[in-house]
């Protein structure tokens, strides 16, 4: 597939007709922290009236407490291949498209941590969208049917997004550096490179939600 650049509202419309003109069945949506990648798999779901099945690979960050859990400069990363527990989505997502209900863990980011004992079902669908951080780096080549989609937005725009999703626990001038001193050098040396391997890129530097 040709790589195809659109903005973020054509975005949800044109993977609609990818799936139903083209019948593709699996949506691979990488990106930057408030790029817009929920916003996009919710909307296309909408579309579809809930016959979508979404995963998300935050569900699947080690806890704050995991030792496996990677330390970028002595503070813990989320951001890195390693900061999630990559093998348990991956075996989520074979047992999804094989038409399996799945039982994915619950994941509180305020905490950075699982949320114990709880679970939430998810159902098999025609479609099914996994959107994460890293996820066309850890599942690029294991399903040739995938349509691979990286979302991207400025950093300034990210930056003021993240700012507003976290203000309400943390004082801006510790956002800001959360953000300059581990989130965007994470992204761009591991995020940022899967829009090599798109096929399609989304560009969402307006005020959507994300």
């Amino acid at each position: 597939m040709k790589k195809r650049y659109v903005d973020m509202k054509e975005g949800p419309a044109v993977l609609l007709q990818l799936h139903k003109t083209k019948r593709k069945k699996l949506f691979l949506v990488a990106g930057g922290r408030c790029a817009g990648k929920a916003y996009l798999s919710r909307s296309v779901r909408s579309a579809l009236y809930g016959n979508a099945a979404v995963v998300c690979q935050e569900y699947y960050t080690k806890d704050f407490d995991d030792p496996t859990l990677p330390k970028i400069n002595g503070s813990f990363s989320f951001d890195l291949p390693a900061s999630f527990h990559n093998d348990e989505m991956r075996q989520d997502l074979v047992n999804l498209i094989a038409g399996k209900t799945i039982a994915r863990p619950v994941y509180d980011p305020d905490l950075h941590k699982r949320v114990a004992g709880s679970f939430k079902h998810v159902m098999p669908a025609d479609l099914v969208i996994v959107n994460g951080p890293l996820v066309i780096h850890e599942l690029d080549g294991e399903y040739e049917q995938a349509v691979k989609i990286y979302v991207t937005a400025g950093t300034n725009v990210r930056l003021n997004r993240f700012i507003a999703r976290h203000k309400k626990l943390l004082p801006e001038a510790a956002i800001r550096k959360i953000f300059s001193a581990s989130i965007e050098p994470m992204h761009r040396m591991h995020v940022e490179p899967q829009i090599r391997k798109a096929d399609i890129v989304i560009v969402n530097n307006d005020g959507l939600n994300v």
